[in-house]
């Protein structure tokens, strides 16, 4: 996870913090429907010490658009686990946007869940 903050860093130094979660298709509906700024890592085959390397890759070729990532999403490759990264420029920031993605996960699993009973 460090070495994929570093990278970020290295074309938005003003993302100081990063969690990564679990990727859920769920948390990318909710994330794009926030409006969060959503970077995708394409990779058939890629390993997780690559993954760094994927992102400097991006960011390089496609440009910085001048927005910062509120996420980059893998969706996982042979021998990945697909992922989510979720960045802020603080902690606080960065858990309020957890926070925030979670109060909406569970309201919609539990929308669900009352759909089924």
């Amino acid at each position: 996870l460090a070495s994929v903050l570093l990278k970020v860093k290295k074309f938005y130094p003003m993302v100081n913090s990063a969690i990564n979660v679990k990727f859920d298709a769920l948390l990318e509906q909710l994330m794009q429907k926030s409006g969060w700024n959503i970077y995708y890592l394409e990779s058939d085959s890629a390993k997780s010490d690559m993954i760094p390397d994927l992102i400097e890759e991006m960011f390089s070729t496609k440009g910085t658009k001048g927005k910062e990532p509120d996420a980059i999403v893998h969706r996982g490759s042979v021998g990945l686990e697909a992922a989510t990264y979720i960045f802020g420029r603080s902690v606080n920031e960065l858990l309020n946007k957890v926070l925030d993605l979670s109060a909406l996960y569970y309201s919609r699993q539990k929308k669900n869940e009352d759909m089924l009973t």
